[in-house]
Parts: structure tokens; sequence; C-alpha cells
């Protein structure tokens, strides 16, 4: 579940970079009746600056803090993948669960690319 109304008074967000959260200190969550369709999608380039994007923010956020390497967005990616496509079921939604699936192995596996990266340059002034 997503908090998805709320007083702005009484609550703030996370400091994360991506999925930042509602922090509602101690206030009453209330469930409400129905579902909310969420596309996050119109088309392929929507999914490629999304990835681009979060995958940016992540190395950002975790710079110094985590290692990033090409063995951990290979490790990253394929876990991603199965999880997406096998214990989340996205197998059972044809093209576009696979689709989905792959996305998320993708982003995964450029998040940990990025961050080494991100580290690299950190530690290293001269690399632009």
């Amino acid at each position: 579940r997503h908090v998805r109304l709320y007083n702005r008074e009484a609550t703030k967000f996370s400091d994360a970079y991506v999925h930042e959260k509602i922090l509602s200190k101690g206030l009453k969550e209330v469930k409400l009746a129905g579902h909310v369709n969420h596309y996050s999608y119109r088309k392929v380039g929507d999914f490629l600056r999304k990835m681009q994007n979060y995958s940016d923010l992540f190395a950002e956020q975790n710079k110094g803090k985590r290692k990033g390497s090409a063995c951990k967005a290979a490790l990253h990616g394929l876990f991603a993948f199965f999880k997406n496509y096998l214990l989340q079921k996205g197998i059972f939604y044809g093209a576009e669960g696979l689709i989905i699936s792959v996305y998320n192995a993708k982003t995964a596996f450029y998040k940990y690319l990025k961050l080494q990266e991100a580290n690299k340059n950190a530690s290293d002034p001269d690399v632009s």
C-alpha cells in the first residue's frame, strides 16, 4: 500500500532520492475502498528516461556508502529479473510481464555500474 492522501502540515517526505515515502509520525492511516490504477509508462521512451534517472539518483545517493562493480551489477540484474518474472509472477502477464522484468533487471544492472563509476570519480578528482 502507498499513502496517497495526507495532511501536508502534519507529514513530510523521507530524504530518499528514489521511492521517497510519506513520514506520518504515528498518524492513523485509513485504508480507502477501491483500487488505484497506476500506469507509470505510456511508451518505451518513458521506460528509458526513468531507468536513466533512477540509476543516476541511486548512484548519487549511495556514492561513498556502497560499492558497485560489474559483478554486483550482473548479480543484482539477474536477481531483479528472477524476482520480477518468477516470484512476482510477471511470467503470467505475457509480453508485458517479460518487458517489465527485463526493464527492472537492466535498471538494477545500470545502478551498480553507475555506482562503481561515481565512487571512482569521487576518489579521483582528475576524472570528470
